[in-house]
């Protein structure tokens, strides 16, 4: 799965062993809008419609699944309920005020 800034990417690969390149049994994705892109349900929705649109028995065979996250871009879940906490960051998010007056003297400093 590649979560970023214009969309979402889905990849089912299939290894036989480490020997040979991965197959790809199923590839999906969906762009968004960056106004969409910065509202945490059109990141859950979309992917959610993307593994509707793959079959299940293919979906029961996965053992295991690896996150990406372009761009920097972060959504943040509560690690107990799985539930979004916060909407998505992206890579060009402003932070301004106090913290991030804070965050450009550390960085100058360092």
């Amino acid at each position: 799965v590649d979560l970023g800034t214009s969309g979402v990417r889905l990849c089912i690969l299939e290894q036989k062993n480490r020997k040979q390149s991965p197959t790809i049994l199923f590839e999906a994705s969906s762009r968004w809008s960056d106004e969409d892109g910065a509202k945490a349900h059109t990141w859950v929705s979309v992917l959610q419609e993307l593994l509707r649109g793959c079959d299940k028995k293919l979906l029961q065979r996965v053992e295991s699944v690896a996150v990406s996250g372009t761009s920097s871009s972060v959504l943040l879940v509560d690690a107990t309920s799985g539930s979004v906490t916060k909407d998505p960051r992206m890579y060009n998010y402003a932070v301004e005020g106090p913290a991030g007056s804070r965050a450009m003297e550390l960085i100058k400093k360092h």
